[in-house]
This record gives structure tokens, sequence and C-alpha cells, in this order.
């Protein structure tokens, strides 16, 4: 698959949920944007928490060109969790994020799956040190 077809613009909205680190289960709707800028992909989420007083969390992803590469660095601004650092990794019909906060002991791993070179589905899970924070799942609808 021609790793580009992955990072290409659009806006998806999809549905699932979140598990925090006592494994609540909280519906989750996802916001995510992918838009090109200059030779770089800016990967743009709000992930709202449906509770009796929503909860939305913002995250900007900087992902740097390819290069004829299935993997490029990537950068985060979380607005819970400051700046991450990372790699994307495209493999087949994904693309996979790792990243780990600067300044504190956080890492995370999201997983783009595409299906028909479309957004079909979104898992991730964060770990502070070495405990589980929270993990997801979405799907497109």
């Amino acid at each position: 698959m021609n790793n580009q077809i992955l990072l290409k613009e659009g806006t998806w909205k999809a549905y699932g949920n979140y598990y925090d680190e006592k494994l609540n289960n909280i519906d989750l709707v996802l916001d995510l944007e992918i838009v090109k800028e200059g030779e770089c992909y800016r990967l743009s989420k709000i992930s709202t928490l449906l509770l009796e007083n929503s909860v939305e969390i913002y995250s900007d992803f900087i992902i740097e060109p390819l290069l004829d590469k299935d993997f490029t660095q990537i950068e985060e601004d979380n607005e819970l969790l400051g700046k991450l650092k990372g790699k994307l990794t495209i493999i087949n019909d994904s693309f996979i994020l790792n990243y780990s906060s600067e300044y504190e002991n956080y890492s995370g791993t999201e997983v783009y799956n595409f299906k028909d070179n479309l957004l079909y589905s979104v898992k991730g899970l964060l770990y502070k040190d070495d405990i589980k924070v929270s993990s997801w799942f979405v799907k497109i609808k």
C-alpha cells in the first residue's frame, strides 16, 4: 500500500468506549482531522468523554514527511500531558503512533486501522510509569 494514502486529508467522527485506570467504561466520541501543512501533516483530535459533565481532551500531532520510509517522527501538544514525542510507523493498512512525554513518565500507543483506504477504527492506551491510565477503542460510523 502507498504510505501516503494513509496520510490524506479528511475529517472523521468515531464512537466507542474509554476505560480509565479502574476499568470504568465511559462512552467516547472522537473527532479527527488530518490536514497537510507544507511538507508535514497535522492530526488534530478532540476526545469527548460522555459523562454527566462531558470532558473534552484536545491534542495535535505534527507528523513529519515519510521520505520513502515506513516511519517518521511525530510531536504532539496535548493539553493534559504536555509535549509528547515519538514515531509513526505504517504497517500494511494501519499506522501506529508510539510516544512518550518530555517531562512526565507518560507513554502511549495508538493504532489507526484503514479499510479500503478509509479510516475504520482507532485503538489506544496510555501509561504513566508502569500503571495503565486509560485505553480506548472507537469505530468510524
